[in-house]
């Protein structure tokens, strides 16, 4: 924003009261980058030099009301209007006569000289193009400090008078400063009405023209006062040269603020530019909001009330912040003393208040995000066994932290395992105000062994967000751990041998004489197809007729592991003997200990086998079978008879 100087009155007319002034300043930022003259004449000035006339074809300037054609430079900082100057002093004595000087920065300057460190020499030109003369001081350094200097032109426009001061950074240094009053002013001619108008310019340069500190990438513009010109107020957005707004216009430009969300806070603030184009004081009053929605928008007029001299302008600012949704207009009003315009002074502004929702989703890790993988996130529910039932459920959060509602519909799930996952909506809410939340649950209930995905699906209003939103879930399914016990017939593909079962296959030994005894051995292969260890106990006959040899046992074996016993017939009587073989295991669906039958004949010298029938059961029944005894006495079978059903009664009870 432009910043202007109240105007200096210095000049003391010939009656002793104060003059009006003959031009009115104003100053700020430049609007582009200052650029150093373009080609141009170079003028050899040495310090404390002034050059000779410089007359360029065409060049007629009016100076407080009289016209020139030619013009001085001095190396200090000035030029000189007519030819008649001589002035020659390296601080600012703007009286000297015949006076007429301009003077950017009146100071002991050393053109020819280098800035400090800087390549470029200083030097001084001149060029005048399409109606404009410029007059340029390029990185001179101060006679006394090379490190400090100017870079700065003098403009002076042909066409509306004015003169304007433009500062760049100086090459290679600081910019220079000068304690000298006047330092930065023009002046008129010499006499009793002489006036000299300080550049006053608030941080830059002092009410008397004093420079407290070197104005780089400012200016600083003298414009000839219109005489006896009335107060004329001009109104335009932005800054001095933007949209002028008609007394009474409607919202348009910068003043039709669209739309903004009812929870985004006020708008970016438009700045109103009131100015005054004439030349006579414009009296300003306090801008104020009317109309239904004034409070839908807001208004900063520190600066007011305000009077405006000729050409001085102040500015106001308005925003547009809606607190309900809707179209919002307002009328801007402020009175005035301009008598060519209507008071008070008004404008229309616009804008339109929305409400909008704004979806968040997430679980206790965290934020999920729109397609989120359920990888290293609690939406991974790791393994779970099938007949365990569901996992502890993760909670979903959705929260709307828009303006307006947020609607939803119920979530869901999809993909080819949906079924092996659970959602508990019990508590779901579809609609969400603003600043709310509302959550569901997905739980793991794996059916089957595997991994398992789904993606949980639900629609929303939020239109920033990619609907329905998505986010997978995952989890493992598994079977229980457990041992299971393999029983087969000489190796991993023999006979399978079943709890209790009655001796057949290599189990039944056959018939062996006496002398011959012990059989050769016959091999039990146990296996572990389970999914856990597998504890196996010491393999035993229940019979002294059979013998085991079982070296390897007790034994844990791992899932897939095996290892074998040996069974070798040893009777020491003649007869049909039958056995049973017996060990622990914690296979739980197979009873333990597991029995198995086993039975060979045992045949006395010359092949006689006795006819005694075998005693308890040797099939496949599971029970007991007691030894087979020979011929005797009835009273020693009735004792007999006594001691194996005892013995087939302890047997028993082992199972």
């Amino acid at each position: 924003m432009l910043r202007f100087a109240s105007l200096v009155l210095l000049a003391l007319a010939a009656t002793g009261a104060w003059a009006a002034p003959s031009y009115t300043v104003t100053n700020g930022p430049l609007v582009t980058t200052y650029a150093n003259i373009s080609g141009g004449t170079a003028i050899s000035l040495s310090s404390g030099q002034l050059s000779s006339a410089i007359s360029p074809a065409g060049f007629s300037f009016t100076y407080f009301g009289t016209a020139y054609t030619n013009f001085k430079v001095g190396s200090s900082g000035y030029v000189i209007l007519g030819s008649a100057g001589t002035t020659t002093s390296t601080t600012a004595a703007h009286g000297t006569a015949p006076g007429l000087v301009v003077a950017p920065l009146w100071c002991n300057l050393k053109p020819g000289a280098g800035m400090n460190m800087a390549a470029e020499t200083g030097t001084v030109r001149w060029a005048f193009a399409s109606g404009v003369l410029s007059v340029e001081w390029r990185n001179c350094p101060l006679a006394t400090d090379s490190s400090r200097g100017v870079r700065m032109q003098v403009q002076l426009d042909t066409f509306t008078g004015n003169i304007e001061f433009r500062y760049g950074s100086p090459q290679g240094g600081s910019g220079a400063t000068a304690s000298a009053p006047y330092s930065c002013a023009i002046s008129g001619p010499t006499g009793g009405t002489q006036e000299i108008i300080a550049g006053a310019y608030s941080g830059y340069v002092k009410s008397d023209g004093v420079v407290t500190a070197y104005p780089s990438g400012q200016f600083i513009r003298f414009s000839p006062a219109p005489a006896s010109v009335p107060a004329d107020i001009e109104v335009r957005e932005t800054d001095s040269t933007g949209t002028v707004i008609a007394n009474g216009a409607s919202a348009a430009g910068g003043r039709a603020f669209g739309s903004r969300d009812i929870a985004a806070g006020a708008s970016t603030a438009l700045t109103i530019f009131v100015t005054n184009t004439g030349g006579s004081t414009l009296n300003v009053q306090q801008p104020s909001l009317t109309g239904a929605d004034a409070s839908q928008f807001v208004l900063n007029a520190g600066g007011f009330p305000a009077a405006l001299a000729g050409g001085q302008s102040i500015t106001f600012t308005v925003a547009f912040d809606p607190g309900t949704a809707g179209a919002k207009s307002a009328t801007v009003s402020f009175g005035h003393d301009d008598s060519s315009t209507t008071t008070p002074y008004t404008f229309e502004i616009t804008g339109t208040g929305t409400a909008t929702p704004l979806l968040g989703v997430s679980d206790a890790g965290g934020s999920i995000a729109y397609g989120a993988s359920s990888a290293g996130t609690g939406r991974d529910f790791g393994s779970q066994l099938i007949a365990a039932g569901t996992t502890t459920a993760l909670t979903i959060t959705v929260q709307n932290s828009g303006s307006g509602d947020l609607t939803l519909g119920t979530p869901t799930l999809t993909g080819t395992d949906a079924g092996e996952f659970v959602l508990g909506v019990s508590s779901f809410a579809t609609t969400v105000l603003p600043g709310g939340n509302t959550t569901f649950t997905v739980a793991f209930d794996p059916a089957t062994v595997g991994t398992k995905t789904a993606n949980v699906s639900f629609t929303h209003s939020d239109i920033s967000v990619t609907n329905p939103f998505v986010f997978e879930v995952a989890g493992i399914g598994t079977q229980p751990l457990v041992p299971q016990l393999e029983v087969r017939e000489t190796g991993a593909s023999g006979t399978l041998i079943t709890y209790g079962a009655g001796a057949g296959g290599i189990r039944d030994v056959g018939s062996h004489d006496l002398a011959s005894l012990p059989s050769a051995a016959i091999t039990i292969f146990v296996r572990n197809a389970g999914t856990a260890d597998l504890s196996v106990g010491s393999v035993q006959s229940l019979t002294t007729d059979f013998t085991v040899s079982a070296g390897s046992f007790p034994a844990t074996l791992t899932p897939g592991q095996s290892a074998t016993f040996t069974i070798t017939f040893a009777a020491t009587t003649s007869g049909i003997k039958n056995g049973w073989i017996s060990f622990t295991h914690n296979d739980t669906s197979v009873t333990t200990p597991f029995n198995f039958a086993v039975r060979g004949t045992a045949a006395a010298q010359g092949g006689q086998v006795p006819q005694t029938p075998a005693l308890g059961g040797g099939g496949g029944g599971g029970g007991c079978a007691a030894e087979s005894v020979g011929s005797g006495s009835a009273a020693a079978m009735l004792l007999l008879s006594l001691v194996v059903a005892r013995r087939r009664r302890k047997s028993c009870s082992r199972k």
